[in-house]
């Protein structure tokens, strides 16, 4: 089975509907030998806010040094997001392996006698919690999908929970007033476990305070323990000061923006607090660390600039009221050009009566998901008819580009689903805009064994020479640009073909390649390598990727060197520039560097293959430093997510 393969059977479940209930969960689980049992969780329910709260609590912990699975929904991207450990999501690898695991636990649970019939989130909350147990988290960070007392996580029993804030959604499953609405989020209180309340509205407060003295469970209202000063805020963050019975805690500055997220940040630090008292220590230090590196995309997401795209999906009443304050706050006197597209279920009017009159122009669209309303059904709540509908997201970004003046902000917004595919196409779209800047700026770029200084010279012919690409991309491992090319000059000089390196003294060879670093074990692989040449491939390098892979000392990123600067053939070397660049750019979000590759070979357009390492390694030798990347000086800040937040600036 492949990642397709196993991306579309999960799917499928999504034919057996949305179901409310733990008995299916718990049979699934205990097949799996009940994984959630061994796992140390922090549960967090609500209207709006509890992805927040996921990803703060997440950042503080791991900045503690805690390994910790967060298990979110839905995912903007890829389905990986939903179930990431330390923010890094899960490889396709292990959820192709998680899928071989559980599907015959699903097909044997719908043979019974009494079928149990898993839907898609039963399955996916089941596929979280084993992946957790197995790769041995500290703790599971964990996002209810819909209410709380019938949705398939509250099968756990937390070290805490969360509730933070009550509004309307999904009324037709979880009740029509407010009261109805609490009672079923207030079911994830578990007996004599600490919860924290960010709910200020006075029913749904009671709601909770009256299960949590049912069960049992000491409540802390997080807006009483928790005081916070904010002392600046604009559209890429807050900056302010926190102070609880705990932590006294000065100038932080989170990244995640709008007045809202000062609630989020208070229900987290309250819920880090309630650790603390069960023996887990976490310091001031720690907590504002974690704080400031918490990330949640698609929340009032700067997407690029020129002009500037926001990106945010929110999605009902409750939160565009959020969203309108903040527009209102951080981006007053400035037009909004409106790209909105919702699905069905949620409460449209609602929706648009908080943000209509706020748009100078709006486009109507409808995300490519199944449950999206087409753009004229879901234009007649709209009171204006100065509106233009378009079929798809990224027909309307595109059409709100070509009309947004210099200081008008284009907003895309409406749905989890709009969010994905805005930021899919903006993806693409930075793509585009960056090679053409660094191929305008680094005619030629940077090259294996070529000295920093003289990149931009016409190649030599020797440069082009497999053999050589082979032997100076083994000793530019673990070095510096200018060592490898010392190095590099110092061997060819001597040694020029296979057979001669083949047959070197190995004495020699570690003296002449000593600038290079590592240069015993470099000596060592270049000379098996030649000698592999010269008895398996009469003295030629391979142009196959699996034979280059076979040679001693060659690993993937020296292969597709070999193929792109030898050949030209088409490849994707991913050396530390291109991993560290392709993360800071927001391209991809990977651990590793073989990571990176799968990603960009994925998402990134075979045309852009042959130069991507040149410009992107001669970028980072001139801009975007491994020292300190120069944000202000760069070319492409306007479209680097690393960029963007560190310039802080709009047009």
């Amino acid at each position: 089975m492949n990642y397709d393969e196993a991306l579309h059977w999960l799917y499928e479940l999504q034919f057996f509907g949305m179901k409310l209930g733990l008995e299916n969960t718990l049979a699934l689980l205990k097949e799996l030998d009940n994984p959630y049992k061994k796992l140390q969780v922090i549960h967090v329910a609500g209207t709006n806010g509890k992805g927040s709260v996921c990803a703060f609590v997440s950042s503080v912990l791991k900045e503690a040094g805690y390994r910790v699975g967060t298990y979110t929904s839905p995912h903007l991207l890829e389905y990986g997001e939903r179930i990431s450990i330390n923010g890094y999501p899960m490889k396709r690898s292990d959820f192709v392996r998680s899928v071989e695991r559980i599907k015959p636990i699903i097909e044997k649970l719908a043979n019974l006698r009494e079928p149990k019939k898993c839907t898609f989130f039963e399955t996916s909350t089941a596929i979280a919690l084993d992946h957790f147990a197995r790769k041995k988290v500290d703790f599971a960070v964990l996002e209810v999908g819909m209410g709380g007392r019938l949705d398939s996580t509250n099968i756990v029993d937390p070290l805490a929970c969360a509730i933070t804030n009550i509004g309307f959604e999904h009324t037709q499953h979880l009740g029509r007033t407010l009261k109805k609405i609490a009672g079923e989020k207030a079911g994830i209180i578990k007996k004599g476990r600490p919860v924290v309340s960010g709910v200020r509205k006075t029913v749904p407060a009671k709601v909770i305070e009256w299960k949590a003295k049912e069960m049992k469970a000491p409540l802390t209202l997080a807006h009483d323990v928790v005081k916070v000063e904010v002392h600046s805020h604009d559209i890429f963050g807050i900056s302010l000061s926190l102070k609880s019975r705990s932590y006294d805690i000065t100038e932080v500055r989170i990244r995640l923006a709008g007045r809202h997220q000062v609630d989020n940040l208070a229900v987290a630090v309250a819920l880090i607090e309630e650790l603390g008292k069960a023996d887990f220590e976490i310091s001031e230090d720690v907590i504002k660390s974690g704080l400031e590196k918490a990330r949640w995309n698609g929340r009032l997401q700067v997407c690029q600039h020129s002009p500037t795209v926001i990106v945010d999906c929110t999605h009902n009443p409750l939160g565009a009221k959020t969203l309108r304050a903040m527009l209102d706050d951080e981006l007053a006197g400035r037009d909004i050009v409106g790209v909105v597209g919702m699905v069905k279920d949620k409460d449209h009017l609602g929706f648009f009566t908080a943000l209509e009159d706020r748009f100078s122009n709006l486009f109507v669209t409808s995300p490519e998901y199944d449950r999206g309303v087409a753009p004229e059904d879901l234009a007649v709540v709209l009171k204006d008819d100065s509106y233009e509908l378009v079929d798809y997201v990224a027909m309307a970004i595109e059409r709100a580009v070509r009309v947004a003046k210099k200081k008008d902000i284009i907003l895309v917004t409406g749905s989890l689903f709009t969010a994905s595919d805005g930021l899919e196409h903006l993806a693409q779209r930075k793509i585009r805009q960056i090679f053409r800047i660094l191929k305008k700026s680094y005619p030629i770029g940077a090259f294996p064994g070529k000295e920093v200084g003289d990149n931009e010279t016409t190649l030599k012919k020797l440069d082009r020479n497999p053999f050589n690409v082979l032997i100076g991309t083994i000793l530019s491992q673990r070095t510096r640009d200018e060592n490898t090319y010392v190095a590099s000059q110092r061997l060819f000089a001597k040694y020029s073909t296979p057979e001669e390196l083949a047959n070197a003294d190995l004495k020699v060879v570690e003296e002449l390649i000593k600038p290079a670093g590592f240069y015993k074990n470099k000596a060592q692989m270049i000379i098996a390598a030649s000698r592999a040449l010269v008895d398996n491939h009469d003295s030629k390098v391979p142009d196959e990727l699996d034979d280059l892979l076979a040679l001693p000392g060659v690993g993937r990123k020296t292969a597709n060197c070999v193929l792109v600067y030898g050949y030209k053939i088409p490849a994707m070397p991913v050396d530390t520039h291109v991993h560290r660049i392709s993360n800071l750019w927001g391209l991809v979000n990977t651990m590793t560097a073989d990571e990176t590759e799968d990603e960009l070979v994925r998402i990134i357009p075979k045309k852009y293959w042959i130069d991507i390492n040149r410009l992107m390694v001669r970028h980072g030798q001139v801009v975007c430093k491994s020292t300190g990347p120069r944000c202000l000086v760069c070319q492409i800040a306007d479209f680097c997510n690393y960029g963007i937040y560190q310039n802080r600036r709009l047009d």
